[in-house]
């Protein structure tokens, strides 16, 4: 009984999932109104999409995870789970999260909700073994927690949500090129385009470096923006640049070397999933 509720919630994708659930809870805090009952609703029920999104994600590659070393032990592609107990796990996590932003949240939310899990499940999943530049689309329902958040108490867009949604949108682009350079051999197995496969690592760095440099920009704009103090501008700025260094150390020099190109890879990625809970931390105490 205990391994199969692990494997329902290993669908789910915890670790990401609780990294977007963190998300949308900053993106509720920056309005820089109470944490009351309303706003756990509301993460609640965004908590409901990222899952339910997740499960619907592993339900689509089930084939593909089959012939990845760090996938194919996975609920499904090992057969522990069938699709359709998982189709319905999934989908009854979306419909629940997408009622209740719909009759309890507002609409805004909703229809952002609505964006976020269409734009991962329909098309960002399909596109990943056809284009390498899937990772752009991608980034657009991984952009879309802390908005979701903000929207939720908020009930508007303005010039914060979209500095939210840039933040994320460029900090995951040198996230997931990152990673993609470390597993660009599993990803070749899973017949998933990446960019190290299609582009070469030197050409995939010299992106994560302008993704992190437009991250280091936006992640400041806060400031600029009246929502942050001067506090919040100095120390953002230094993680923007301590980011952006890591990204940038040249690799020149062991571009034949695929132990220390992966070793370096690795630490672009931890340099990222540092960078962002500081970030909104940050924001949101000073």
């Amino acid at each position: 009984m205990k391994t199969i509720i692990a494997d329902y919630i290993s669908m789910t994708k915890p670790r990401l999932a609780m990294l977007n659930i963190v998300a949308a809870c900053s993106g509720v805090m920056i309005t820089r109104e109470p944490f009351s009952r309303e706003s756990f609703f509301s993460v609640l029920c965004i908590a409901l999409l990222i899952a339910g999104a997740g499960v619907l994600n592993c339900v689509m590659e089930t084939e593909g995870d089959k012939h990845m070393a760090r996938t194919k032990l996975r609920p499904l592609p090992s057969g522990r789970i069938s699709v359709p107990a998982a189709f319905v796990f999934g989908i009854s996590f979306v419909f629940l999260g997408l009622c209740g932003l719909f009759f309890k949240v507002n609409t805004l939310t909703f229809g952002l909700g609505v964006i976020s899990v269409v734009s991962y499940v329909l098309i960002y999943t399909p596109m990943k073994r056809k284009s390498y530049l899937a990772v752009y689309a991608g980034a657009v329902p991984g952009a879309l927690p802390p908005v979701l958040g903000y929207v939720s108490v908020a009930n508007r867009l303005d010039l914060i949500s979209i500095v939210l949604f840039l933040t994320l949108f460029f900090w995951q682009i040198s996230h997931f090129l990152a990673i993609s350079i470390y597993q660009s051999k599993d990803y070749a197995k899973g017949k998933i385009l990446v960019y190290p496969n299609i582009r070469g690592v030197q050409h995939t760095r010299f992106v994560m470096i302008l993704f992190a440099l437009l991250t280091g920009v936006s992640g400041v704009m806060p400031y600029f923006l009246g929502v942050a103090n001067m506090t919040f501008l100095v120390l953002g700025s230094i993680l923007g640049l301590a980011f952006l260094y890591i990204n940038s150390k040249s690799i020149n020099h062991i571009l034949d070397n695929e132990i220390k190109i992966n070793s370096w890879a690795r630490k672009c990625f931890f340099a990222s999933i540092i960078y962002l809970p500081l970030l909104f931390g940050f924001m949101i105490i000073f």
